[in-house]
């Protein structure tokens, strides 16, 4: 009975075409994760250390790949049905680039050693 369940289910297409889009999604995530994400660190922590300030565009970048890994995890983790881009839509912390929803100063304007509020960081 286990090995005709367990037939059943791997000749299932929805199985065979979510086990190959999360192959397509793992190596996708380990990219991001050892590659652009530490980048996108390094070139923060090298502009804040020569300007005293966040770049307001790596901020953005840095929001938009975490968005994304997220997106990434929570498809890998059964939590939705909906893929990740490049199959479904791309995720979007900011409405354009550089252009923060919310009406407030950019958190890339403090200079170093001034906290920002989280309203200020998360403009959602």
């Amino acid at each position: 009975m286990l090995t005709e369940n367990l037939k059943n289910h791997i000749s299932d297409p929805y199985m065979t075409r979510r086990a190959a889009y999360m192959l397509v999604f793992i190596v996708l995530l380990t990219v991001l994760a050892d590659t652009l994400l530490p980048t996108v660190m390094l070139i923060q922590i090298i502009h804040l250390l020569l300007t005293g300030r966040r770049n307001r565009q790596v901020v953005w970048l840095g929001n938009v790949l975490t968005d994304y890994t997220f997106a990434i995890l929570r498809y890998l983790a059964f939590a939705t049905e909906d893929k990740p881009f490049p199959f479904g839509e791309w995720p979007s912390s900011f409405s354009k680039f550089g252009r923060q929803k919310s009406a407030e100063r950019p958190s890339s304007e403090y200079p170093l050693g001034e906290r920002p509020s989280q309203e200020t960081l998360d403009p959602s």
